[in-house]
């Protein structure tokens, strides 16, 4: 089971490049990073791919899913549960 924490964002790893280069141009620029919009749905990958495949909304679903995904790898079948957190650097 592979479980994604999906936050539908993406980081240019300004941080670590201003590390290497401090105050180069990467980090003067102020790009933080973006969003993939529509965003990557990774449970439909894994279905499309013969997985078992669920996107996870709600908390509360967390563990139901992951029991479902158990089940389908019981029955041999790979499963790949996405957790949708919220996004970063913005409000959902």
């Amino acid at each position: 089971m592979t479980i994604v924490y999906q936050n539908r964002s993406y980081t240019t790893a300004t941080v670590g490049v201003e590390e290497v280069f401090p105050g180069g141009y990467a980090a003067r620029a102020g790009y933080d990073g973006g969003y993939f919009d529509p965003p990557v749905d990774f449970a439909k990958e894994a279905e499309a791919a013969g997985a078992y495949g669920e996107n996870v909304r709600d908390p509360a679903e967390v563990a139901p899913a992951l029991r479902r995904g158990r089940e389908a790898i019981r029955r041999g079948q790979p499963a790949v549960i996405s957790v949708w957190l919220p996004r970063i650097l913005q409000n959902d």
